[in-house]
C-alpha cells in the first residue's frame, strides 16, 4: 500500500513537472534551433530539434494523459446508468442500485457528482430515490402503468379490516412489479388512511 502511494506520489511531481517545464522547453529549443539553422550550425540546430521534439511529446502526452483520467462529469454518470438499465438491463426494474459512495468509487468520480447524475434520472423517470432506504430502478409497467398500480391496490383492500396486508416483496412477486409501484401504493392508501404500520407490519385499519 506505501508503495503504491510513493508510486503515485512520483508519477504525480512527474506530472506537475511536465506541466509547467514542458511549454518553455519547447519554446527555448526551438529558438535554439533556428538560431543554429541562421548560423549554419547544424549540431547546435540539431540539438535544438532534438530537445524541442522530446518536451512537445512529453507535453502532448501530459495532455492525453490530463483528457483520459478527468473524473467522470454527472451527464458522464448519467449516461453510463441510464446505459446499464435501459440497454444492458443489468439493473432489472425493482433492483436496488449500488450506494452512491460505492458508484462513485466504481465510476472514478465524487459523491456529490453521483447524486447529482441520480437525480437526472429520477427526473427522467428511471429510478426512484427511497429516503433511508436507496435507490431503486422503475420499469416501463411501475406506477406510471395504472393497470400494475390497480391489481396492487385491489389486492391490499381486500384484505379484512384489522388483518396484515401482504408484504411488500409478496405483492411483488405476485403481481411481477416492481418495488417501487408497491411501495407507492402503500403510501398512496397511507395517506387516504386506509392502512396503517406498525412495528410488526401494515394492517388494514379497523
Amino acid at each position: 500500500m506505501r508503495t503504491r502511494h510513493r508510486a503515485d506520489t512520483v508519477l504525480s511531481a512527474s506530472q506537475r513537472l511536465i506541466r509547467w517545464t514542458a511549454p518553455p522547453t519547447v519554446v527555448v529549443n526551438t529558438a535554439v534551433f533556428v538560431i543554429g539553422v541562421i548560423d549554419r550550425d547544424l549540431v547546435f540546430a540539431s540539438i535544438g530539434c532534438v530537445l524541442a521534439a522530446f518536451a512537445l511529446l512529453a507535453w502532448i502526452y501530459y495532455l492525453e494523459d490530463s483528457m483520459t483520467n478527468r473524473p467522470a462529469g454527472y451527464r458522464d454518470i448519467a449516461a453510463r446508468l441510464r446505459w446499464e438499465i435501459t440497454e444492458e438491463r443489468a439493473l432489472r426494474p425493482g433492483a436496488k442500485l449500488e450506494s452512491i459512495h460505492k458508484i462513485a468509487e466504481r465510476l472514478g468520480s465524487t459523491r456529490v457528482t453521483v447524486a447529482r447524475a441520480l437525480n437526472v434520472l429520477v427526473q427522467e423517470g428511471l429510478i426512484e430515490i427511497v429516503r433511508g432506504r436507496g435507490t431503486y430502478v422503475l420499469g416501463e409497467d411501475d406506477f406510471r402503468s395504472d393497470r400494475a398500480k390497480d391489481h396492487v391496490e385491489r389486492r391490499i383492500i381486500t384484505v379484512p379490516s384489522g388483518q396484515a396486508i401482504p408484504h411488500t416483496q409478496t405483492l411483488v412477486r405476485e403481481f411481477d412489479t416492481s418495488y417501487a409501484t408497491v411501495r407507492r401504493v402503500q403510501r398512496t392508501l397511507s395517506s387516504q388512511g386506509v392502512i396503517t404500520r406498525q412495528p410488526d407490519g401494515t394492517y388494514i385499519r379497523s
